[in-house]
């Protein structure tokens, strides 16, 4: 018994660590020891809570775009504040990317321009004001 228990767990660690390093070497590249990732943050204000949903869907129709390239690990997500906070702006939408040659080449493949301009429009018709930045690891 002792001898199946030990394979059941090395089994569960071997799920659980290996997948995640894989599948999460396209979160951060190294350049001579030096993180090369940057995060792009929209902080914004919507103009109407009834427009969340419609931003979640843009956020979804972005991310199977991504998924189809086989990033697996970049995700645009649509983040609301938490009650009883107070901010100038109460959402942000971002993404995490290894590299600019990555985001390149998700946002000049065909297929992710044409979900970004079908949904261009709306997307400026739903936001009161933002600002996008984009940031770099420190550590």
């Amino acid at each position: 018994m002792a001898k199946f228990t030990k394979f059941i767990i090395i089994a569960i660690v071997f799920i659980i660590t290996i997948p995640a390093g894989v599948l999460g070497q396209e979160m951060t590249k190294k350049e001579n020891n030096i993180v090369i990732g940057f995060r792009t943050v929209h902080l914004l204000n919507i103009k109407s809570v009834e427009d969340e949903a419609e931003f979640v869907a843009i956020a979804d129709d972005l991310n199977k775009v991504v998924a189809e390239l086989g990033y697996q690990n970049i995700r645009y997500n649509f983040w609301k504040e938490t009650r009883g906070r107070e901010g100038q702006y109460k959402y942000i939408f971002e993404s995490t990317w290894p590299d600019q040659e990555t985001y390149d080449k998700v946002h000049e493949y065909d297929k992710f321009k044409l979900v970004w301009e079908k949904n261009y429009a709306k997307w400026k018709k739903m936001i009161a004001e933002d600002i996008y930045n984009r940031y770099i690891p420190l550590n």
